[in-house]
C-alpha cells in the first residue's frame, strides 16, 4: 500500500491510511480529539469504532476534494474499506459492515445439565442436556409484521388477549406475556414473518460482502476468509472440499432489548 505523504485532515476520526508500525503519516489534529493506538484499533475492531463514530454524529463516509479523500465525517481509510469500493451505506441503518444495527428484540434461554454416576467402578449414569433457544428480531421488521406475530401468539391458550406492546415489553419483564413458557414463545418468535425478514436482511448483507470481495467461487461455494481490525484475509485452500464459511451475525446473549422501546 502506498504510504501517504500529504498531511491528513481527519478532524472527525477515521482509520489512518498506509501500513507499518511507525509514525510515518503526517496529520493535523483538532484540539479535544483523542487518538487511539494501532493496537487499540485492532483490539476493538474498525466496525466497533465506526459504530461509535456514527452514534456520535459522524458519517463514516470520506468525501473527495481535489482528488483526495477527506474525513470530516470520520470513517476507516485504507486496507479493507479503501479497496472495497462503495461506502455510501456507512452510518445508515442496516446489517452491512459500516452500518448501525437496528434496535433489536432479543430473547435467549440457555440451560446445561450434566449427570455422571459410577458404582463399583462402572458408569451407571452419564447424561448431558443442553438447551439453547433464542434469537433477535429487528424492531423495524417487528413493527411491519406485528399483526402476523400477535395473531400467532394469541393461538396459545391463556394469551388470547395479548397485543403488540406485550411483545415489545416482554424482554424487560413487563406486559401480559410474562409467564408464558419460553419453550412456547420462542419458537413462535423464530417462525414469525418478522424474524424471517430480519434473517433475509442479514443474509443479503453477508452476500453483498462476499460478492464485493470476490469470495464466491465459480461453483457457488465460498472461499475461506477472516476479518479482523478492518483487514480481510482470504485463506488459501487446504485439502479437498470447501473451506468453512464465517458469518458476521451473532445472536446477542441477553434477555434485554438493545435499546428501550417507547411509544
Amino acid at each position: 500500500m502506498k504510504q501517504p505523504t500529504e498531511t491528513q485532515r481527519m478532524n472527525k476520526g477515521g482509520q489512518v491510511p498506509g501500513s507499518g508500525n511507525g509514525d510515518t503519516v503526517p496529520a493535523m489534529l483538532t484540539p479535544g480529539e483523542f487518538v487511539l493506538s494501532k493496537g487499540a484499533v485492532q483490539a476493538y475492531g474498525v466496525d466497533t469504532l465506526a459504530g461509535m463514530n456514527a452514534a456520535a454524529g459522524g458519517t463514516n463516509k470520506p468525501t473527495m476534494k481535489g482528488g483526495r479523500a477527506g474525513y470530516s465525517g470520520g470513517g476507516p481509510v485504507g486496507d479493507y474499506w479503501a479497496n472495497s469500493g462503495d461506502t455510501s451505506h456507512f452510518g445508515t441503518t442496516g446489517y452491512r459492515m459500516g452500518q448501525v444495527l437496528p434496535e433489536q428484540l432479543i430473547y435467549n434461554k440457555e440451560t446445561f445439565t450434566s449427570s455422571f454416576k459410577t458404582k463399583g467402578g462402572e458408569v451407571i449414569e452419564d447424561e448431558q442436556t443442553l438447551t439453547e433457544l433464542g434469537g433477535a428480531i429487528g424492531m423495524p421488521d417487528l413493527i411491519e409484521h406485528q399483526t402476523q406475530l400477535v395473531e400467532s401468539i394469541r393461538k396459545v391458550k391463556g394469551y388470547e388477549g395479548i397485543n403488540f406492546m406485550d411483545v415489545v415489553q416482554y424482554p424487560d419483564g413487563q406486559g401480559r406475556l410474562v409467564g408464558i413458557p419460553e419453550e412456547t414463545l420462542y419458537p413462535i418468535l423464530n417462525a414469525s414473518d418478522a424474524a424471517k425478514a430480519t434473517s433475509a436482511k442479514q443474509s443479503e448483507a453477508d452476500r453483498r460482502f462476499m460478492e464485493d470481495n470476490d469470495l464466491i467461487k465459480p461453483d457457488g461455494s465460498v472461499k475461506g476468509y477472516s476479518y479482523f481490525g478492518g483487514k480481510l484475509k482470504v485463506e488459501a485452500p487446504k485439502g479437498i472440499g470447501s473451506p468453512p464459511v464465517f458469518s458476521f451475525h451473532h445472536t446477542p446473549k441477553s434477555t434485554k432489548t438493545s435499546k428501550l422501546w417507547s411509544t
